[in-house]
């Protein structure tokens, strides 16, 4: 079995395997297996615009009325960009102010991605590089990972960092000066009332007491 062409085989380009055979009588049928799927019953097998997913291994099987017998196998392995790139988050749900979090791109690429770029929605230039980033402002991200076949960027993620924690800080000391104020007005209305009892009272002990002299003399 040859290939052609011969080298590199990158994604949409176009191979042919051709399977040839010494037999008497001459070979009266030709099987092209994958793995173990047949997939042709020429002499070639042509492959007009290769993808990834025709990457594996591949044999002929030659019959006459003889016998027949197997190639060796050969495996394809088929080059491409990066593609499904996506970013991941973590932690994921609520994130609170002075915390951070961490993106990872990610990506399926023959070869492996060699660089990873991240970006941050409407700014051109990249806030970081390698697989993992860690965020501290809130916004829209995205990854570019590229190998020597292309590049694909993610699809972008927004992270919110918010300042709960310093909210509920702020709530709870709002909350405890109000208690705080509520208590004083009280023990003020109270304190007044027990004074104006206690004036109320002086007077009355006053006035019988004039009325009494007045009455004894």
């Amino acid at each position: 079995m040859s290939i052609s062409p011969s080298g590199e085989i990158v994604e949409d380009s176009s191979v042919t395997l051709t399977c040839s055979s010494d037999a008497n009588p001459p070979v009266q049928s030709y099987t092209w297996i994958k793995g173990k799927t047949s997939v042709g019953h020429e002499k070639t097998y042509n492959i007009s615009k290769i993808s990834s997913e025709d990457s594996g291994e591949y044999k002929c099987k030659s019959s006459n009325e003889v016998g027949h017998q197997d190639s060796n196998s050969v495996t394809l392995n088929v080059l491409y960009p990066p593609k499904n790139v996506s970013v991941s988050i973590s932690p994921s749900g609520e994130i609170m102010e002075d915390s951070s979090v961490t993106l990872t791109c990610s990506s399926d690429a023959n070869p492996p991605v060699q660089n990873y770029t991240c970006f941050k929605v409407k700014e051109s230039s990249p806030v970081g590089s390698g697989q993992s980033y860690r965020a501290v402002q809130s916004g829209q991200y995205y990854c570019e990972a590229q190998n020597k076949h292309g590049s694909e960027r993610s699809a972008a993620v927004s992270v919110t960092i918010n300042a709960g924690t310093v909210i509920v800080y702020v709530a709870v000391g709002l909350g405890l000066f109000g208690l705080a104020a509520l208590l004083s007005a009280l023990f003020w209305l109270r304190s007044k009332r027990q004074k104006k009892k206690v004036d109320e009272g002086d007077n009355q002990v006053s006035y019988y007491r004039n009325v009494c002299q007045v009455l004894c003399s």
